[in-house]
């Protein structure tokens, strides 16, 4: 989150930049050799400087969105194969066991968290955006173990993590509909054209990822015979475990922000 903040204030700096330094998507990006481009240049900066500043950085998301939009894709598309490699776990083990198929699942997992994270800083409400991501990460964490200690009896992935259930689950899922609903009922004005709907199934998608994301962690473990990701953190199972529930639910909660119109 700190190297999101970071990348946050650095893409402040550069919409603050003067306007001949920014990548206006109309403007010529090589070289202006003729004097009729060079005149149209000039009359499109002189166009872009007389907007407003609120308008300039409106047009500075659009841009950022467009750029990472396929790149959240992607990590969807990442994500999704994850699933299915988890439903055949252990019998995909040609692919587990590798060590570089390992480090580069790692790579790519902790890039896209990155890229997700950083790309919800720079919008609107940012900070609050990301704190709400990981609240819908906690909620569905804490209501699947109240649910899974109290009614769990069928296990979602017995040879991966037999502490989870699909009581569990299914609590988790409960637990974050409320919270969606209480968030959609406090909406200011300004957000009111996002419906309940799209913001149930953004925060279910959510919630749902951050359990691929967990239990993909905890297979990566059991292939290498290890019971923590690190020693950090004390009684915590290491550092990983505490982010491999984001890992997994930063970049569908990030592309459902764009797919939602936020």
């Amino acid at each position: 989150v700190g190297i999101a903040l970071g990348a946050r204030r650095r893409g402040q700096v550069r919409l603050q930049a003067p306007a001949q330094q920014l990548r206006h998507p109309r403007l010529p990006r090589g070289p202006v050799a003729r004097p009729a481009h060079r005149e149209r240049a000039r009359r499109q900066v002189a166009e872009y400087e007389r907007r407003p500043a609120g308008r300039r950085e409106e047009g500075g998301r659009r841009d950022v969105a467009a750029a990472v939009r396929p790149w959240l894709a992607g990590a969807a598309m990442l994500w999704s194969a994850m699933l299915l490699a988890l439903k055949s776990y252990p019998a995909g083990g040609w692919l587990w066991g590798r060590v570089w198929i390992r480090g580069l699942m790692g790579w790519l997992i902790l890039t896209m968290t990155w890229v997700s994270v950083a790309f919800c800083l720079t919008l609107e409400k940012g900070p609050l955006i990301v704190f709400l991501m990981m609240l819908t990460v906690a909620t569905a964490d804490i209501g699947a173990y109240f649910a899974g200690k109290q009614l769990g009896r069928h296990a979602l992935a017995l040879a991966i993590s037999p502490s989870k259930t699909w009581e569990g689950f299914w609590g988790g899922m409960v637990c974050v509909a409320a919270l969606v609903f209480i968030v959609w009922r406090n909406l200011p004005p300004s957000y009111l054209h996002l419906d309940l709907g799209s913001l149930l199934a953004l925060g279910l998608l959510t919630a749902g990822a951050s359990v691929v994301g967990d239990l993909t962690v905890s297979a990566l473990k059991r292939e290498v015979g290890l019971k923590d990701s690190g020693s950090l953190l004390p009684g915590h199972g290491g550092l990983l475990d505490r982010l491999d529930s984001i890992c997994g639910a930063a970049p569908i909660f990030a592309l459902g922000l764009l797919l939602v119109g936020y």
